[in-house]
Formats: C-alpha cells, sequence, structure tokens
C-alpha cells in the first residue's frame, strides 16, 4: 500500500467510524425513543452496518499492510547481519572497520529493546495485552468483548481511546523500509571495498552508512508499533460501538416496550453479529502478526549481541595481528 493510498484509507476509517459513533450513540437511539422516527432509523441502521463494515475492513487493512512493512524491514536486518557475519568469521574486515561494525551492533540492540517501549510499554502492557493474548489464540468476539468492556467503560472511555487511535497517524514506515534497503546495498558494496583494501576513507563511507540504517531502523521499530497500536485500538473502539449498537436494538423489540418492528430489527442484530465475527476475525490475525514480529525481534536482538561481540574478537585480533 503506497502513502498516498495510506492516507486516503486512515482517513476513511476515521470518518466512517466516527459516523458509525455518532449514529450508534446520539442519532438513532433519539430516533427511536424520543422522536419514532422508526423508518428513518431503519435507514441509518443499514448506514451504520455499512460504514461500521467498511471500517472493520480498513482497519485491517492498515494493521496488515503495517505488519507486512515491519517484517520487511526485518528481513533486510536479516540480510544484513548475515553479510556482516560472514565476512567477519572470514577475517575480511579491518581493524577499523571491526570497531565500527561493534558500534553498530550495540545500537542495534538499543534500538530493537528501545526502539518501540515508549509506544509500547504503558498501553500495551497495561491495557491491551489481555485482548492480544486473547485475539491471537482464537476468534471468538465474545471473549474478546469481554475484555473491551473492561477498556471501555464509559461512553467517554470510547471517546477517548478514538481520540487516541486517530491522531496524525504515521506514514513514514515504507519510505524508511525503502531507505534501509537501498543502504543495504551501499553497505554490501563497502564490505566488499574492505575485503580488498581497507582504507580509511571506506572506513567511514561504512560508518556513515551504518548510522544511516541505524536512524531508519529507529523509525520503522517506533512508527510500526505507533501505528499498529492505534489501529488495533480503532478496531476495539469500533467493536465496542457495534456491541452497543447490538444491545440497543435487542431492548428496542423487547415485548413488554416494542419500540421497532421485530423481523427488521432481529436481522439487523444478524447483520451486526456478522460484523463482529469478521472484526474478531481480522484481531486474530492481527494479533498473529503482531506476535511473529515480537519474535523476529528478539531473534535480531540475540544476532546483534553475538556479532558485537564477535567484532570486539575481531578487532582485538587484527590490532594484535598489525
Amino acid at each position: 500500500m503506497t502513502n498516498i493510498k495510506l492516507k486516503r484509507k486512515a482517513g476513511r476509517l476515521i470518518r466512517d467510524i466516527l459516523d458509525a459513533r455518532e449514529l450508534a450513540l446520539n442519532d438513532i437511539p433519539q430516533e427511536v425513543t424520543q422522536v419514532h422516527l422508526i423508518r428513518k432509523a431503519l435507514r441509518e441502521i443499514d448506514l451504520f452496518e455499512r460504514e461500521a463494515d467498511r471500517g472493520q475492513e480498513e482497519a485491517f487493512q492498515i494493521g496488515f499492510d503495517t505488519t507486512i512493512q515491519g517484517r520487511k524491514a526485518l528481513a533486510i536486518l536479516r540480510k544484513i547481519e548475515q553479510d556482516i557475519e560472514d565476512k567477519l568469521k572470514k577475517h575480511q574486515i579491518g581493524r577499523d572497520a571491526s570497531a565500527v561494525i561493534s558500534e553498530f551492533e550495540g545500537k542495534l540492540v538499543l534500538d530493537v529493546h528501545k526502539g518501540e517501549s515508549a509506544e509500547r510499554n504503558e498501553l500495551y502492557l497495561r491495557l491491551l495485552a489481555a485482548i492480544i493474548n486473547i485475539a491471537e489464540k482464537g476468534n471468538d468476539h465474545s471473549n474478546i468483548m469481554a475484555q473491551v468492556e473492561q477498556l471501555f467503560k464509559t461512553k467517554d472511555a470510547v471517546s477517548r481511546f478514538a481520540a487516541f487511535a486517530f491522531r496524525s497517524e504515521s506514514r513514514k514506515t515504507k519510505t524508511a523500509v525503502i531507505r534501509i534497503s537501498k543502504n543495504k546495498r551501499r553497505l554490501f558494496e563497502l564490505l566488499a571495498e574492505l575485503r580488498k583494501s581497507p582504507k580509511p576513507d571506506v572506513t567511514r563511507n561504512l560508518q556513515i552508512c551504518l548510522s544511516a540504517i541505524d536512524d531508519e531502523v529507529k523509525e520503522v521499530f517506533r512508527e510500526t508499533y505507533l501505528l499498529w497500536k492505534r489501529d488495533f485500538i480503532a478496531l476495539l473502539v469500533l467493536l465496542r460501538i457495534l456491541n452497543d449498537m447490538e444491545g440497543q436494538e435487542m431492548r428496542y423489540m423487547d415485548p413488554r416496550n416494542p419500540l421497532m418492528p421485530r423481523s427488521p430489527t432481529e436481522k439487523n442484530i444478524r447483520d451486526i453479529q456478522e460484523i463482529k465475527r469478521k472484526l474478531a476475525d481480522n484481531c486474530h490475525t492481527l494479533a498473529q502478526g503482531f506476535r511473529i514480529i515480537i519474535g523476529e525481534e528478539v531473534t535480531l536482538e540475540h544476532t546483534a549481541e553475538r556479532l558485537k561481540a564477535l567484532a570486539q574478537r575481531e578487532s582485538t585480533v587484527v590490532r594484535r595481528v598489525a
């Protein structure tokens, strides 16, 4: 998904969820319980369902694309680490270059460890962890909803979390991944030059290239978590709105005080339940993707720690030989 398409899709997602919230919490209840415009209410319930269904699909596409970009960045970094390790083990990198690589690997460890922490720790560990765990294990929206009820206890909480989810969303990840890929090619060229002749200017260029990669890695990790987290919250906000709407529909056809015709109301409830089922499926898929990224990042962190030590040893060996 290009940055422009992502921007448009995120904009539609914001509008769809906010419109659905307005219909579910304000317009439809007023038309049913106060002014008794039942036909208009039925039309707006249909509109609510269309916007909610489109919103959950848009949120899934944004989250899925974010996961793909994160994994692309990790795949490029794995190739970089493999090439560095190969050159180090074959003693094809000089003393100064080994020191530069050791410094880069140390920064990479910090990038992986800290890159997501500011965006992840407070909200993820305290609020989203239980929901993500449930979503990862299955796609039963009732189990997810039990946790969402605790997260969004009031209408104000729904609005507050929606506002958080829809802050200016990041669209930098794809661009950063492209830059990492370009710098990877430049890095491979420099490592090949070092094998032939470890000249100071090549080592300086290597340091510049690795520094650029480090900056881009920081951006990818931070922005991926930021966008993924907000997207997941958007899905949970939408699930809460759908659940509220379903509860209202059931009250509207209470036989003790029926406010809406039974047949179309029952159909609307079935439609809402189907949207909730699809949304739960999407939460399940995104949660699994999130876990995969976490696992790949842990592996990358361990690799960087190992290569940092290897580069340090190689630098010491080269220095003694020299």
